[in-house]
């Protein structure tokens, strides 16, 4: 599915170009794989983590780079964004998350702040369009400046939002290359105390900054009821006379001040009452209430459809099976085929593990190649490694078709010792048979199925047949 482009994704392209970037780096998700586009990105890492290492690794050798993923993706990605977030960058970083948090097309409500929690960092959340495409701009200047990775969010607010975008105009700026420095890049328990140090003294100056940049208000009268609101706030929301606005993470110290005169704090923010939290902890358990935002009426847009019946339709008639899906197009059909499913790119090693815990059930895997790409295959690989049989069908349909077709490289593994690959088109034309599953089943081993749905997806079954 093609989701079309919001105005803040414009707004950020625009700001990001008149700041020079360089260097774009993704893995598709909710609005994200669209800023990637935007800017002028013709390559999908296979995964999140990936997308996040190559951009870190490009900010090393100089460039302006940004890195734009989901709130799931960014979960994906949490291990060399945490460390990047510790160590810091040398040309200006990036991490443009968008976070659904009203679970339009994702699987559960996350919130990306609470990785400000572990090291800090600049984290800024535009209170509308116009200011996406300014924060953009001035965002690679700013990592530079303190040497640390600006993470921007975007919530389903600003997604929906019809406004344009306003002028964000040129930024000055240098260039920067390699500074070879192994004490200050390598991240090893060696240099720890030393890199413990300089990220202190960033996120010292990272506070200043913020208690010196301006932020809006109402009267600010003490001893009165107090509405903060931190990022966009949808059309028509009145706070009281007395209230705060607030665009940026670590919370300025004029906040905390005018929270603490408050009488009471009710903190208006989009998911799970971060920054309630961190006013509450500077109040000392004074009175502070959470009331995230919310939006209702918003459609759960994310992916139920029939076109694999068949397929499907066989699996249904496996006896003993467990079916294990991933996310896309094939997890959800009108007969629930997937008996599980856990995460993005996961199925492969879940079926394996209910292989190896329960070896009298019919394990069945179901994946796209995608989700095969970005991390099935370590997971094909230990099922082969501990003899288990089962059967793995991989929806070969060109790329990450459900965001619009992105194209992301796979490495198909070969037949070998354990491991049968065998090619299969299947159509209301070609049902696939039963009985040649329960051969596969009865040979023993792992198979891989490389299936193409040429009903569906016909220009995929042509290309693979050049």
């Amino acid at each position: 599915m093609t989701h079309s482009s919001p105005p803040v994704v414009a707004a950020l392209a625009a700001g990001f170009r008149a700041a020079g970037v360089r260097i774009c780096a993704n893995h598709p998700g909710f609005h994200s794989h669209t800023l990637a586009a935007a800017l002028g990105g013709t390559v999908t890492s296979r995964s999140e983590r990936s997308a996040m290492e190559f951009g870190w690794g490009a900010s090393l050798a100089g460039a302006r780079t940004v890195v734009t993923l989901k709130n799931v993706g960014l979960n994906d990605a949490a291990d060399p964004f945490i460390n990047s977030l510790f160590v810091g960058c040398h040309g200006g970083l990036v991490v443009t998350v968008f976070d659904d948090i009203e679970i339009e097309q994702s699987q559960l409500r996350l919130d990306s702040r609470m990785y400000a929690l572990e090291h800090g960092g600049i984290w800024v959340e535009p209170r509308s369009v116009a200011d996406a495409g300014r924060w953009a701009a001035r965002s690679f200047d700013l990592a530079e400046q303190f040497g640390a990775p600006v993470v921007i969010r975007i919530t389903n607010i600003l997604c929906h939002a019809a406004e344009g975008a306003g002028p964000v105009g040129e930024v000055a700026y240098g260039h920067r290359s390699f500074l070879r420095s192994p004490a200050r890049w390598v991240v090893h328990p060696a240099n720890v105390a030393s890199l413990r140090e300089l990220q202190a003294a960033r996120l010292a100056r990272i506070q200043a900054w913020s208690d010196a940049e301006p932020f809006a208000c109402g009267s600010l009268a003490a001893n009165q009821p107090l509405t903060l609101v931190f990022g966009a706030a949808p059309s028509g929301e009145r706070a009281s006379e007395n209230w705060v606005a607030v665009d940026r993470l670590p919370l300025p110290a004029g906040v905390i001040d005018a929270a603490r005169r408050a009488q009471h704090v009710t903190v208006r923010e989009h998911g799970h009452g971060y920054v309630a939290a961190a006013v509450g902890r500077a109040m000392a358990g004074e009175s502070v209430e959470s009331a995230p935002f919310f939006m209702p009426d918003l459609p759960r847009v994310y992916h139920k459809r029939n076109w694999y019946e068949p397929l499907f339709g066989a699996l249904r008639r496996i006896p003993d099976r467990i079916v294990i899906g991933d996310l896309g197009s094939h997890t959800m059909d009108e007969h629930r085929t997937i008996d599980a499913c856990l995460c993005y790119g996961g199925s492969v090693s879940v079926a394996a593990g209910v292989a190896a815990a329960a070896p009298a059930l019919r394990v069945i895997c179901v994946t796209g190649d995608g989700g095969f790409a970005h991390s099935g295959a370590a997971g094909l690989a230990e099922m082969v490694d501990r003899g288990l049989t089962v059967v793995v069908f991989v929806m070969d349909n060109g790329g990450c078709q459900d965001t619009g077709g992105q194209w992301v490289s796979c490495d198909w593994p070969q037949s070998s010792k354990g491991l049968r690959i065998v090619d299969r088109e299947y159509g209301a034309s070609r049902p696939c048979p039963v009985d040649e599953i329960k051969g596969w089943f009865a040979a023993g081993g792992v198979t891989v199925v490389r299936c193409r749905f040429p009903d569906v997806w016909p220009s995929s079954s042509r290309e693979m047949q050049r």
